[in-house]
C-alpha cells in the first residue's frame, strides 16, 4: 500500500475519536438543536457522516464487483427529513458511525493496487477511482468536522 493511501486510511481512522472529543462535553439539547437559518444542527451532521459512510461502502462494493458502475444520485437534505435526523440520539449516532467507519477502513486496508484503481461513475458522469472516492470522503470529513467545531465552540 502506498504511503498516500496509508495516510488516507489514517485520516479515516481518526474521525470517530475526533467526533467523540467534539461532542463529549456538550449536552444532548445542544447537539439536537437545529442549525441557524435552517442549516443542519450537530445531530444532522453526525447522522450524515454515518449515512454517507454507508453510501461510500455501497459504492465501494459496486466498484469491486462491477466494471465501471454508475452511481445513483443522493440527496442528504432529503435523508435528513425522511430519516428524522433531528430525533436521533447523538451518542448512538456516533457509536454507529464508529462501527461503520471501522468496517469501511478494514475493507479498504485489504485492497491491492489494482483494486484501488477500479472505477465507477458519479451521478454527474465523472469517472472516479476507489482512491479518489476515499480522497473525497476525507475532504467531506474535514468539512463536516469544521462545521461541527464552529457550531459547538
Amino acid at each position: 500500500m502506498s504511503v498516500d493511501r496509508e495516510e488516507l486510511l489514517t485520516r479515516l481512522r481518526r474521525v470517530p475519536d475526533r467526533l467523540d472529543r467534539l461532542v463529549e462535553d456538550h449536552p444532548r439539547d445542544l447537539l439536537c438543536q437545529a442549525g441557524a437559518g435552517g442549516a443542519w444542527g450537530a445531530v444532522e451532521i453526525l447522522s450524515f457522516l454515518r449515512d454517507w459512510d454507508a453510501v461510500v461502502g455501497d459504492r465501494l462494493s459496486l466498484m469491486l464487483t462491477e466494471d465501471d458502475p454508475e452511481f445513483e444520485d443522493e440527496d442528504p437534505d432529503l435523508w435528513s427529513i425522511e430519516r428524522d435526523y433531528h430525533t436521533e440520539e447523538p451518542s448512538n449516532v456516533v457509536k454507529e458511525f464508529r462501527s461503520g467507519r471501522e468496517e469501511l477502513v478494514a475493507r479498504l486496508e485489504k485492497l491491492n493496487d489494482v483494486a484501488w484503481s477500479r472505477t465507477g461513475h458519479l451521478p454527474d458522469g465523472t469517472r472516479i477511482t476507489i482512491e479518489e472516492l476515499v480522497q473525497q470522503l476525507t475532504r467531506s470529513d474535514k468539512q463536516q468536522l469544521a462545521s461541527l467545531r464552529e457550531m459547538l465552540d
